[in-house]
């Protein structure tokens, strides 16, 4: 048994395909519709939609091509994935899209274009058809295949373009448009589509709720502020509204509860949004907050330490001098020492002059002020 069938459902709500039974009429978006199929039905050449990621582009895309597959006079071709390798690939492609026959590989660009061109006369001028080419993820196109573009553009009577496009692109492709001025100038409509508002939010779920409704009363899964929460936490954006709803519901059916409230939207909105990506930088961050609480906090409980004292010795003096011819020093003729030596050096140079004396075998002399020959001659 499908889970919807749970919640007196027949249909999954909340599914992530672009269905065009679940295009839900925001004011912007119904807006940007009109727009778009004014300009193609007038034959105006070339549109733009731009939006950021999940915006609702490829459902408004799928809308379009179910409102002009309903009229005989439009000729509507999709092009999924425009990212073509070579030029000569993009016109083969077009070229299969317009023409019966099938092209020949070894046609040359040249020859393709002017099959491309004859068959959009004959559909706009001989049939009387509006032929529109309608190509998704726009930010793809390669730069080459928008000169081509531009010389279909060019394709025209004096009253109308033979070839309508409409391109639903990423905001990548401003940079694009940027870098080309003589293909950006032939824009006729340029629409920027933005994240939905709280009240378009709570009547998006609630529009998807009653599609897929298998109970004639209205169904209120979500609470106001469970609403509240989704709109928060997405920001408006469809594709993230979709799939936390999707999330809510599972949980609770598996919890065993017939509303969403708002703590059980808040659970259900980490695991949805919650990438290894966000851990990871998370993770960084909190390291490097505790590495910073470290450095500042870590000197403070530390002991302080006593500054240790490093005593100095003085100099020692060695006298090398021949056991036959020793040189005695007296009071007047002691070794000198610098003024910046202590008392304790002092002391310290004398004993080292005994120490010598007494490894030289000679008697150390006596100090009385004296010098050796005198005690000699007494």
């Amino acid at each position: 048994m499908d889970y919807f069938t749970i919640l007196n459902l027949n249909k999954e709500p909340f599914s992530n395909s672009p269905d065009p039974d679940y295009f839900f009429h925001s004011q912007q978006h119904v807006g940007c519709l009109q727009k778009l199929e004014l300009s193609l039905r007038l034959k105006r050449g070339l549109n733009v939609v731009i939006g950021d990621v999940g915006t609702g582009k490829t459902t408004l895309c799928r809308q379009l091509i179910r409102k002009l597959r309903k009229d005989d006079t439009i000729e509507t071709h999709l092009v999924l994935d425009p990212y073509f390798s070579t030029a000569h690939e993009f016109l083969l492609t077009v070229t299969d899209m317009l023409v019966a026959d099938k092209p020949d590989k070894s046609e040359d660009d040249y020859q393709l274009k002017e099959r491309i061109k004859n068959a959009l006369f004959q559909k706009g001028v001989d049939e009387e058809k509006t032929t529109v080419l309608i190509i998704d993820e726009g930010q793809k196109i390669p730069e080459f295949c928008l000169e081509l573009m531009r010389e279909f553009l060019n394709y025209e009577t004096n009253d109308f373009k033979l070839l309508q496009i409409a391109i639903f692109a990423q905001k990548e492709f401003e940079k694009t448009l940027e870098k080309y001025a003589n293909f950006t100038d032939r824009i006729n409509l340029y629409h920027r589509l933005e994240p939905m508002s709280f009240k378009d939010t709570r009547d998006m779920i609630q529009f998807r709720l009653n599609q897929s409704s298998a109970v004639a009363q209205k169904l209120a899964l979500f609470t106001y502020p469970a609403m509240w929460a989704i709109f928060r936490a997405t920001r408006g954006y469809p594709r993230k509204i979709v799939n936390l709803c999707h999330r809510s519901m599972l949980t609770m059916i598996i919890q065993n509860k017939t509303k969403a409230n708002w703590f059980l939207v808040q659970s259900c909105m980490k695991r949805a949004f919650d990438s290894p990506r966000k851990r990871s930088w998370a993770l960084v961050g909190t390291m490097a907050v505790l590495v910073a609480a470290a450095i500042v906090l870590v000197p403070r409980f530390m002991p302080e330490r006593t500054p240790s004292i490093v005593s100095i010795q003085p100099e020692s003096y060695e006298i090398n001098t021949p056991r036959n011819n020793i040189a005695t020093s007296d009071a007047s003729t002691s070794i000198p020492i610098k003024d910046e030596v202590s008392h304790a050096g002092q002391a310290q140079a004398a004993k080292t002059e005994m120490n010598n004396a007494a490894l030289l075998d000679t008697p150390a002399p006596e100090k009385t002020g004296t010098t050796p020959d005198e005690n000699s001659s007494s």
